[in-house]
């Protein structure tokens, strides 16, 4: 299964390190969520509330 708590935090800090303007942001300190939203469902229902 896809632990996509780690990919997205993995993203954000490729992103973080090429973009120079977001040099700034510490992924350290950002607090990161993800998972898959519920399949059959749609709009803010397919997301963790």
């Amino acid at each position: 299964m896809i632990n996509y708590t780690e990919r997205l935090t993995a993203l954000m800090a490729d992103i973080v390190a090429r973009v120079p303007a977001l040099s700034f942001i510490d992924m350290r300190d950002v607090l990161v969520f993800a998972r898959a939203g519920r399949s059959g469902a749609s709009g803010p229902y397919a997301s963790c509330h």
